[in-house]
């Protein structure tokens, strides 16, 4: 593609693709391009129009819509196979076009604006933050930059896949049945001596606590309801004379969602989703990238068994007894999800019945300073290991860190990015949502080359795919109802105390994907509120593999199979009840069961 400036005073960029066909867009606009999708925004402060065939076959421009960004109007276009282009224009008229004139009547309009997706917002935010620290931007200077700098930005969106997570999402049969609201709301007033003080949800919430309604959560059955507590909320804190400056209110279903889909193979993010309901403006909660909230079981791979194998040697037939214990240097018990306990257990049969006295054992002997050191290399930015809070000291080198008892949680994308580590043969690589930008001359601003760390050897990765493996296949798995029917699966469910947050991490030889579902509140989930995210997982990786070939997790050449006892985990004697385990070539056990 090249791209010609005509006009000295209108400003259009004529856009040669292939086949000779022709892109008009206002100049300064900026294209996001990827192998299948290719966006234009016009950036100038009107609205572009423009028209052309794109890349990927019958693919043409769908949903030009704007959003008020940067030091003018930002005007987005996306487009999928088969969609049709709303403004359909030729090259005389796009040159005749009244620019300036349509931008006064935008900006007097102020019509409502379609915000961008959560995965805009979320390449938005990496673009600004990357422009300061690589080429030393101030803040302003990146949005300018990117809002009007002409950029063309070539993105890892994959529009077939996005297409398929928000057409789930966007299906309410995929959701509990009984449907609440969750407020965002904040307000500003002048005070009567010319202060000015700002109310937010959370101090409307400790009001009504405070006066006799302790179970007041900011959850509500309906619009009118939750305006009728606004309404008594404002009443109360707006006296005579007072002015309210600004007021933002909105509304999302509960219980909330999100997803986030990688190629473990390149760490390209093809596609996520923040939150369920209608997104009603850019740049708000991303719940994919943005939420912290505690990761459950889903750290025993990461944190306990990973480091187990990899540090230590232990192998997927090594033994823990499953018993009562408490945690170092406290009274307070380990309590299993399942009552009671379950005597002797492999590794394996401990991580696919997700036992947590085991899982806690083990990461004593891993220690949980060895443990902590693996989070931060799989890219858990918020684990820390000295983080003081309103005068307390916090530190996740503990032992509640082995089920995912940690300071301040992990997002759906983090923990996305660290199961495509053990996908992709223990390398981590941090999660890439773009691949180049260039300016409108072609040249490059930026250049994003995956960044990569290895993690675990390619032979305890494999091992810890095995063991995942059957976490989704065995019956008694946690992750049993998972499998799809043409592509192996391994992957983790993670639940955390009191079932406020509810995951399953899981991929398989394509794709990494990781769901969470919870409140934005952080109340307790109820029965019918605690699976639906298993549904949403599997319909979603389903219908992404469906016409993919089938391949199988390949296994490496340091790893060998060997029949073992149930029971003891060692080579197995006459009489013993058996199976197949895997080992490290080094690690295989010569010690037979009597």
């Amino acid at each position: 593609m090249r791209y010609e400036i005509q006009g000295d005073t209108l400003p259009v960029v004529i856009c040669y693709l292939d086949g000779g066909e022709k892109m008009i867009t206002e100049k300064g606009a900026m294209s996001w391009m990827s192998p299948n999708m290719h966006m234009a925004t016009s950036t100038n402060g009107g609205i572009g129009k423009a028209f052309g065939r794109m890349f990927s076959g019958e693919s043409m421009f769908q949903n030009i819509y704007t959003a008020q960004g940067g030091p003018g109007m930002i005007a987005f276009a996306s487009c999928f196979p088969g969609s049709i282009l709303p403004y359909q224009i030729s090259p005389q008229e796009a040159l005749a076009d009244n620019v300036y004139e349509r931008i006064q009547e935008t900006d007097s309009s102020q019509e409502t604006a379609t915000p961008y997706s959560y995965f805009i917002d979320e390449l938005t935010s990496q673009i600004i933050t990357d422009l300061q620290e690589q080429k030393s931007y101030t803040k302003v200077q990146a949005q300018n930059a990117l809002y009007s700098g002409g950029l063309r930005i070539y993105t890892t969106q994959d529009p077939a896949i996005q297409s398929i997570l928000d057409e789930e999402y966007q299906n309410e049969e995929n959701f509990p049945a009984h449907i609440q609201l969750g407020i965002d709301w904040a307000l500003t007033v002048q005070k009567a001596d010319g202060t000015i003080q700002n109310y937010s949800k959370e101090m409307m919430k400790l009001y009504f606590k405070d006066h006799g309604e302790d179970n007041f959560d900011l959850l509500f059955d309906s619009e009118e309801e939750a305006q009728h507590y606004v309404d008594e909320y404002k009443a109360a804190v707006v006296g005579e004379g007072e002015t309210i400056l600004a007021e933002r209110i909105s509304f999302a279903p509960q219980p909330q969602s999100s997803m986030v889909i990688i190629d473990q193979h390149t760490g390209y993010v093809k596609a996520l989703v923040g939150g369920r309901g209608e997104k009603t403006a850019s740049l708000t909660l991303n719940r994919a990238t943005d939420t912290y909230r505690q990761p459950g079981s889903t750290f025993k791979p990461l944190a306990v068994y990973g480091p187990a194998i990899n540090d230590l040697g232990l192998t997927l037939a090594d033994t823990y007894v499953d018993q009562a214990i408490t945690y170092e240097n406290t009274n307070r018990p380990v309590k299993n999800a399942y009552s009671g306990y379950r005597g002797t257990m492999t590794i394996r049969d401990a991580l696919k019945y997700s036992c947590n006295t085991i899982a806690v054992q083990c990461f004593r002997d891993v220690t949980p300073r060895l443990g902590y050191t693996y989070l931060k290399d799989l890219g858990f930015e918020k684990v820390t290991d000295h983080e003081i809070i309103n005068g307390q000291v916090f530190d996740d080198a503990r032992e509640p860190t082995a089920l995912g008892g940690i300071t301040n949680g992990v997002s759906t994308l983090e923990l996305t990015a660290a199961y495509a580590a053990i996908a992709n043969g223990g390398t981590y690589t941090k999660p890439v949502f773009y691949t180049k930008i260039l300016d409108q001359n072609g040249d490059v601003v930026l250049e994003n080359k995956p960044k990569t760390t290895e993690v675990f050897r390619e032979s305890t990765a494999y091992l810890l795919t095995s063991a995942l493996e059957s976490v989704v296949n065995d019956e008694g798995g946690t992750g049993n109802g998972l499998k799809l029917d043409n592509m192996p699966v391994a992957g983790k469910t993670g639940t955390t105390s009191a079932t406020r947050d509810v995951w399953f991490a899981g991929f398989t030889p394509y794709y990494t994907c990781a769901v969470w579902a919870g409140y934005d509140t952080n109340e307790f989930l109820e029965d019918d509120c605690k699976s639906f995210h298993k549904n949403l997982w599997k319909k979603v990786m389903g219908r992404i593999h469906a016409d993919l070939p089938y391949v199988d997790f390949e296994i490496p050449s340091t790893v060998k199979q060997a029949t073992i006892c149930t029971s003891s985990g060692l080579l197995a004697g006459s009489g013993c009840p058996t199976r197949t385990e895997y080992f490290e070539t080094s690690t295989l056990t010569t010690v037979r069961c009597t």
